[in-house]
């Protein structure tokens, strides 16, 4: 059965409460106050907090804040508050914090073991859905990052072993053109190591602490992206048309070119050559709102909410290179500084990508 706590600081009403649940198999915890029952949460993380609102010190509302608020497994278990007030105004105030039901004192056992119940079947449904969606990512993070690691690997052994045997009876020009594919293999098996790695320093915090205060104007940033992409679509450089504002990002300059390599090389990824794409921009005191537009195949827009990690989109249609972590490592980069990024598509229409920095006042 669950863990669950009882805060209150009524002691008949909390003993009362402490042996209805003991009766139905549960294993309970209880506090006096509002000081003791976080400490109580932080130290057994219990399934279910049951917690009277009016208590000296701290109230019940202060408690669900701070647990709210907390980067803890606990932090979304459901709360029950206990409240001699009936108006309307007092409950919306615990919905809005996050509280799963209310009792009104004096309550029914029967009420007690319902809302208990229902809270619990709840709880147990969220942590159902959120275990499913972890074991998809990870089954497609190992499916993504296997293809993703292991084609440009193959490509680097399969060219390199072919110039080992056979070398020597090939001229100048054939060797040149099986270094370059040995080449592009390795770059692309380096950025995905260098995107893999970067999302472990994103997921464990570690990447917000790297980021360093070191500031380059948006126009540098942008031919610094335009140069890399390059790499990978030659001839395109012409298809890009910058018309941006003399403005500096108060981001780490490295994570802003990061951010707008990954659009680029999405943008000229799937848009056919000599299309145009656009990168615009304009200031909105301090921020400064870029606009990258492409005039590609597009996705539909029930794909938007489901781009995470390791997340791609009609891979059997298109052949994409990445481990579909562009777009996470985008947006929580930008999350980080206080910045933000939405994407306007449409299947046949292309796709513009809004980025919005954090800059300098001038």
């Amino acid at each position: 059965m669950a863990h669950i706590l009882v805060i209150d600081d009524e002691k008949q009403i909390r003993a009362t409460i402490v042996d209805l649940l003991l009766l139905e198999g549960h294993d309970v915890s209880e506090a006096e106050n509002g000081h003791d029952g976080l400490a109580k949460i932080y130290q057994h993380s219990p399934d279910l907090v049951v917690c009277d609102i009016m208590m000296p010190d701290i109230d019940g509302y202060e408690v669900l804040k701070l647990v709210r608020q907390s980067a803890t497994p606990f932090s979304t278990a459901p709360f029950i508050f206990l409240t001699a007030k009936t108006d309307r105004t007092a409950q919306r105030l615990g919905m809005n914090l996050g509280a799963d039901d209310y009792l009104t004192k004096p309550f029914d056992v029967s009420d007690l073991y319902q809302a208990v119940n229902t809270a619990l079947v709840k709880r147990a449904t969220y942590i159902q859905e959120v275990n499913e969606r972890l074991k998809k990512l990870q089954q497609s993070g190992i499916s993504v990052s296997s293809h993703e690691y292991l084609t440009p690997l193959t490509s680097i052994l399969g060219g390199t072993e072919f110039l080992y045997l056979y070398g020597d009876s090939m001229n100048a020009e054939q060797q040149k053109e099986i270094l370059h594919s040995v080449i592009q293999a390795s770059k692309r098996l380096e950025r995905s190591i260098q995107n893999f790695l970067l999302f472990q320093k994103v997921q464990t915090g570690v990447a917000r602490f790297e980021g360093y205060e070191r500031y380059h104007s948006l126009q540098d940033s942008i031919a610094k992206a335009i140069d890399r992409v390059i790499e990978r679509f030659p001839g395109r450089a012409q298809d890009i048309i910058v018309q941006v504002d003399a403005i500096t990002p108060t981001m780490d300059y490295e994570y802003v070119e990061k951010i707008l390599l990954e659009i680029l090389d999405n943008a000229l990824k799937f848009s056919p050559q000599g299309v145009s794409v656009l990168v615009e921009g304009e200031r909105a005191d301090t921020e400064y709102i870029l606009r990258i537009h492409d005039r590609g195949h597009g996705f539909p827009d029930s794909y938007i909410p489901e781009i995470g990690a390791f997340r791609q989109f009609d891979r059997a249609i298109y052949e994409q290179q990445g481990t579909g972590l562009g777009l996470y490592l985008v947006r929580s980069l930008l999350e980080m500084y206080g910045g933000r990024v939405t994407i306007d598509t449409a299947v046949g229409h292309g796709t513009t990508v809004e980025i919005v920095f954090p800059c300098t006042s001038t």
